[in-house]
């Protein structure tokens, strides 16, 4: 961790509670809880999340198993679900550190080595990893005839869930209800995720995967009312100074100053998490008021137009949170989606736990 961090991603825990509340709030009691934690936490901090979530939800569930070791070397205990594909190279990791597998493909029962514990993958309609549905008398006699190892779940993804009443949502669970019942009732069943959890009660089954619901954003276009952003980055004016009218600011000199007034420099820029491609269309928030970021977003600052406002050095400038423009409004801004925000801020941002 930085000793002297040009920024700061402030994680509000109590924030974090609440969310997975509001997610709860339509489920049974008795439908097991698994918080995503893959890529850092979308970036909030896989390890510190997991030591706060370790009590209040039942698995992890990660993208590899180098995140799940890194879990396990900090002394989390819960149950962690790899969805990433099985090698043999890592198949050892699996039993030494208690992890579940995902088997998405018959190669896959070749990797892993006797008594690993394992769910299957079906691709009822995401159309990436999992075994297709007209594949499933084969499935069902590779689990029997590689009965050194154990099947304990089986899952499957909604690639439509972020919005309510899809009708291949409904595709998808009729598909995934015919493939259950040619496998035990013993397994865990699970396909529900944030979506599925606030929109689609029949997909809730055994267990409910939580991924961006919790860092407080909605998955997608319709709200899932009651979330709360987790993460504000914060970061502070560096340099604040006279810019006279006409005068350009950053690369390639595509802003100029419209009057005379003053400059703000943030030292913060894409190679902290900023996309570049946010030049010229954000605002940042300092005492309350937005202000416009101008020129070219650079590798390690933006520059902020103050208009008159001659703001001290060293005040506190809100990049994305809860209370100003949000990862979601800069999502809006380039095209992309809220998960991808997050989860690109790099280590030189400074992870703060507020509790």
């Amino acid at each position: 961790m930085s000793q002297f961090p040009n920024s700061v991603a402030e994680v509000h825990i109590p924030r974090l509670y609440h969310n997975l509340e509001v997610l709860r709030e339509p489920v049974a009691d008795t439908v097991q809880s698994m918080a995503v934690i893959k890529a850092d936490a979308y970036g909030h901090g896989a390890v510190d999340l997991a030591r706060r979530l370790s009590d209040r939800v039942e698995w992890f569930a990660v993208a590899n198993v180098d995140e799940a070791m890194e879990l396990r070397q900090e002394g989390l205990d819960n149950e962690i679900l790899v969805f990433g594909t099985p090698t043999k190279s890592s198949a050892n990791a699996y039993l030494t550190y208690n992890l579940v597998a995902t088997i998405s493909g018959f190669s896959h029962f070749d990797c892993l080595k006797e008594n690993t514990r394992y769910h299957l993958n079906i691709d009822t309609g995401m159309g990436r990893y999992g075994f297709l549905p007209d594949q499933v008398q084969e499935v069902r006699k590779a689990v029997q005839d590689y009965d050194h190892l154990t099947c304990e779940g089986i899952y499957s993804h909604f690639a439509t869930a972020d919005t309510p009443d899809s009708e291949k949502v409904y595709d998808q669970m009729e598909i995934f209800r015919e493939i259950r019942s040619h496998f035990s009732t013993d397994l865990i069943t699970h396909m529900a995720n944030s979506g599925g959890a606030a929109f689609y009660e029949e997909s809730h089954l055994d267990m409910i995967r939580y991924g961006i619901g919790l860092y407080g954003y909605n998955p997608g276009p319709v709200a899932i009312e009651g979330l709360q952003p987790i993460m504000d980055w914060k970061s502070y004016l560096a340099q604040v100074k006279p810019i006279r009218k006409d005068m350009t600011v950053s690369y390639r000199a595509t802003w100029e100053a419209p009057y005379s007034g003053y400059l703000g420099v943030v030292p913060v820029g894409y190679a902290d998490g900023v996309p570049r491609n946010l030049s010229h269309n954000f605002e940042v928030m300092i005492r309350d008021t937005f202000y416009p970021v101008v020129g070219i977003v650079t590798m390690d600052n933006i520059m902020v137009f103050l208009g008159e406002q001659q703001l001290q050095e060293h005040e506190e400038v809100l990049l994305f949170g809860k209370n100003g423009n949000t990862a979601y409004d800069w999502a809006e801004k380039v095209g992309t989606i809220s998960y991808e925000i997050l989860s690109r801020l790099t280590p030189r941002v400074q992870r703060r736990y507020v509790e």
